[in-house]
């Protein structure tokens, strides 16, 4: 009796371009229809890919697995390769001739010997035409637990993305035989069935972080489930990803082990995003930024960082721990950190567990920035085990809220400095704000929104030099230019990305900043008067929260037995 480890993964995004995320195949082709690969004489197929490669080193280090075998179902006359690989070296472990296909199961032994090597994978040279149908690694070691799954997404008014996750996931029996969904409907009706598998629960506009603690109420009052899944209703995975965490959670050593996916670009579904994230100095910093996963060396990038500092929640699988603490009431923006830190989740996050999602530079605005802004700030106050000193926190903050204004972004200078007017007002603004959508229209009517126009084709950019010594006094003595007669600051520049562009507005009338995700042209203008209003008003609120902090941190380390217990939750979402 053996259990599977890792299924083989097929290209199912209709992109051609992503073909290599799942299989190298050097003369031969793919039947799309059949779902297998026609290979012919002379014709090589490998699975050094970031989907298929098999784990390794995380398999030896961190599971129970002792005994790995790969099951194979190839037509044809083939030579088949075990290879290890890690950094600058590759080794043929085994190697295998058969003139008659094969339709069995081959146990690779002594592989707990290779623990050195990040990942295993196999290739496939024809000396015939041949058919390669499917290639599964398996274990017949014994399962350390069973795992049961409550899928719980959270929606607002996203039909179409919560209707494709639905059809996508109950598709597929090895996730409704395991698993539960569990939509979280936050906004309007949805055109979602209840099944046996999905359920479909109302909801009161609670954000993310109501949506989410709803599900994970729902899943413990079941008694029915080990592990819960956060997902959200935009995020778009290969279900096998799901599978094959569920497969390494039955085996992990670690009782509290949890699982955490990258996140791919949508748009170009072969770069990653981040896989994982570390936070740093008032900021989250993504781990392994741009890599185009469809090269070996991204691979291995890849495996040498198998942890991260949380689970983010557009894939997140951890287990219902008895203490489990419950998220604090942000709304939405650093629920998923906070949620991690508290519960002492450290995600293993592994090569082809992901999912693709719009950028979060299509995203940006001053009420999403907001929302940002106020997680960074509690997070520093309340959940880092080492806190910065007070120097440190008024520089974090007020530097932060200079970057926006310095870029002519006064809209989002105007939103960072209310997130510090909530947070000075103390626990029961979030305690009254559990429902924050009318607040955030309020929010957005007063700051304004960001002057935009949209756009066929990208416009021309313009070149961003280094930024010199000189250049960088010049604009720190005249803050910016905002000390400057207005005749001397006339030009202006267009660059690429949503990013704060102090440097490069200096001295210019007005800056243009081009979003390729939103196909959009953001205008953002020089105000000097604004800009001494808004760096005031900043100033003012953050020394008041230096000047407050001890007592801020005190009265909200009391409202954390509140905000996340299970009672907090179940009265507020009744």
């Amino acid at each position: 009796m053996f259990n599977i480890i890792q299924d083989f993964f097929f290209n199912n995004l209709n992109n051609e371009k992503a073909n290599d995320l799942y299989f190298k195949i050097d003369g031969g082709i793919i039947l799309k229809k059949e779902q297998c690969y026609l290979l012919f004489k002379g014709g090589n197929f490998s699975t050094e890919t970031y989907f298929n490669a098999l784990p390794l080193k995380f398999l030896l280090e961190k599971t129970s697995i002792a005994h790995i075998g790969l099951q194979a179902t190839i037509k044809g006359r083939i030579l088949l390769k075990i290879i290890l690989i890690k950094e600058n070296c590759k080794k043929i472990y085994a190697e295998y001739q058969f003139n008659e296909g094969i339709a069995d199961t081959l146990w690779i032994e002594n592989v707990e010997k290779e623990n050195s090597y990040d990942l295993m994978y196999v290739e496939v040279t024809a000396l015939e035409d041949s058919i390669i149908k499917n290639l599964t690694w398996v274990t017949d070691s014994k399962k350390k637990r069973d795992i049961r799954l409550a899928i719980c997404c959270t929606t607002f008014n996203r039909q179409q993305d919560v209707k494709r996750l639905f059809y996508r996931l109950s598709s597929k029996s090895y996730l409704t035989e395991q698993c539960r969904l569990f939509i979280i409907n936050n906004g309007d009706p949805i055109d979602v069935p209840d099944t046996d598998f999905c359920k479909v629960i109302k909801n009161k506009n609670s954000g993310g972080t109501g949506g989410f603690m709803r599900g994970l109420l729902e899943a413990r009052k079941a008694r029915l489930f080990t592990h819960v899944m956060f997902i959200d209703d935009d995020a778009f995975c290969e279900p096998l990803s799901i599978k094959k965490s569920i497969s390494l959670l039955e085996y992990a050593i670690d009782d509290k082990a949890s699982i955490a996916g990258a996140m791919l670009y949508l748009d170009r579904p072969w770069i990653q995003y981040e896989a994982g994230a570390t936070l740093k100095n008032f900021n989250i910093e993504s781990n392994n930024p741009n890599l185009d996963l469809r090269e070996s060396g991204s691979l291995l990038i890849n495996a040498h960082s198998t942890e991260c500092t949380y689970g983010p929640w557009w894939f997140f699988i951890f287990p219902i721990l008895d203490d489990l603490k419950m998220s604090f009431p942000f709304f939405v923006r650093g629920d998923d950190v906070t949620f991690s830190l508290r519960n002492n989740f450290r995600p293993y996050i592994l090569n082809g567990i992901c999912s693709w999602q719009e950028s979060f530079d299509a995203k940006i605005s001053p009420s999403v920035e907001y929302l940002a802004f106020r997680s960074f700030i509690m997070i520093s106050l309340l959940y880092l085990s080492h806190k910065p000193s007070d120097k440190i926190l008024f520089k974090n903050i007020f530097s932060h809220i200079m970057r926006e204004i310095c870029g002519y972004r006064y809209q989002i200078g105007m939103a960072l400095c209310q997130s510090l007017k909530d947070i000075l007002s103390g626990p029961e603004f979030w305690a009254s704000h559990i429902e924050m959508g009318p607040y955030i229209k309020k929010l957005s009517d007063q700051v304004g929104k960001m002057e935009s126009y949209n756009i066929a084709n990208p416009p021309q950019i313009d070149y961003e030099p280094l930024v010199s010594r000189r250049k960088k006094l010049l604009a720190l003595i005249t803050l910016f230019g905002n000390l400057l007669p207005s005749f001397l600051c006339k030009g202006s520049k267009t660059v690429i990305g949503l990013a704060p562009r102090p440097f490069v507005s200096f001295n210019q009338d007005h800056i243009c900043q081009y979003s390729p995700e939103n196909k959009a042209v953001y205008i953002f203008y020089r105000k000097p008067k604004k800009f001494f209003k808004i760096c005031f008003i900043a100033f003012k609120l953050t020394r008041l929260l230096i000047l407050k902090r001890q007592v801020l941190e005190h009265k909200y380390e009391e409202s954390l037995k509140l905000f996340e217990s299970m009672e907090f939750w179940e009265d507020v979402l009744k």
